[in-house]
């Protein structure tokens, strides 16, 4: 793992969605997952993180990014705000 990207839903990167959807039209789309099915996912993410990251010490970083999409977004959003402000 290098780092995460923080974006909206339909920008596709690359690598691995952190968020995965679970539930469609009010089903679950899988069954539950198993305490040791959990417990295995939770052990291989974790070692999947740089080492610096496996000890809780202080200085350790991890690389998040914002999309340019997101960016965009944020910025057409302030701009909707910002008109609807001046309109009133």
């Amino acid at each position: 793992m290098a780092g995460d990207v923080i974006s909206i839903e339909d920008d596709v990167q690359p690598g691995e969605p952190l968020i995965q959807p679970v539930m469609q039209g009010g089903q679950r789309m899988a069954p539950w997952p198993t305490l040791v099915d959990i417990r295995a996912r939770a052990a291989r993410e974790l070692e999947r993180l740089p080492e610096s990251l496996h000890r809780l010490e202080p200085g350790a970083s991890y690389s998040v990014q914002v999309a340019d999409a997101l960016v965009r977004l944020a910025t057409e959003v302030d701009r909707r705000l910002a008109e609807s402000e001046t309109q009133r």
